[in-house]
């Protein structure tokens, strides 16, 4: 239970944590839909096993935030803020014959160089049925290309009867 609550004030959190990563000097406010693209090429990327593809989706260095999720392959905390051990950590999603299927995106507008968005992706794995799991997210739109500084998703949280 601490893990789902961890994930919740994670996601809850996203839109004021954002303050503190660095967007590169030639960042604009994202047009509609380039958010989503951003989120599509990486479900894309992620699927396809593209380790280059999506070392570019992920903003480096100062602007890159977070990426944190609930099991299987928990990233929480230190971990989840930690961009050198990204791609592993993909790579080892991969290992396990994770894929993720979008199922709904909602943008939720600019503020301080970041695009703010919602979604919704079903996970499975091996280990894993098909799962939905919701998440808030940021993205970054420059001209040296859009990424994804912020993911953090988890299973919904059903209240109990």
């Amino acid at each position: 239970m601490r893990v789902v609550l961890a994930i919740v004030l994670a996601v809850l959190l996203v839109p004021s944590v954002t303050a503190g990563a660095r967007p590169p000097s030639d960042v604009a406010d994202c047009a509609p839909g380039e958010a989503r693209r951003v989120v599509e090429r990486f479900v894309g990327a992620f699927n396809a096993r593209n380790i280059p593809a999506l070392d570019r989706i992920f903003a480096p260095g100062d602007s890159f935030n977070w990426y944190s999720t609930d099991a299987p392959g928990v990233r929480l905390m230190a971990a989840a803020y930690n961009r050198s051990t990204l791609m592993a950590y993909f790579k080892a999603r991969h290992r396990q014959g994770e894929k993720l299927r979008l199922i709904r995106f909602k943008g939720n507008g600019n503020s301080g160089g970041f695009a703010h968005f919602e979604f919704r992706v079903e996970r499975r794995a091996r280990t894993l049925a098909p799962t939905v799991y919701d998440g808030k997210g940021a993205a970054i739109c420059a001209t040296s290309g859009d990424t994804i500084t912020v993911w953090s998703m988890g299973r919904p949280v059903r209240p109990r009867p």
